[in-house]
């Protein structure tokens, strides 16, 4: 199988994006690309898996598109370090 990039999937995610607007569709679309993407280890560059220090987490912003519609951002906090339950 021919290895998926995260080019690949966000340029996917952005064409449906682009030509469906109900987010429950847009869900189950993607959910199949970003398995297909996270099914890799090695689909993220590892500057953007390292903590920035002294800070409880580090968010990098991976990819907006043009318009702005979505987006994909990593978080990563440093070892030992605790989140809270989102609401």
């Amino acid at each position: 199988m021919a290895r998926y990039t995260f080019a690949q999937f966000t340029g996917e995610v952005d064409a449906l994006v682009q030509c469906q607007r109900q987010p429950d569709v847009l869900v189950g679309l993607i959910q199949p690309l970003l398995s297909r993407l996270l099914a890799r280890r090695d689909w993220l560059d590892d500057r953007y898996r390292r903590p920035v220090p002294g800070k409880s987490y580090t968010q990098y912003l991976l990819h907006t598109p043009p318009g702005e519609a979505w987006s994909v951002v990593s978080f990563v906090w440093p070892d030992g370090a605790t989140r809270p339950v989102p609401d």
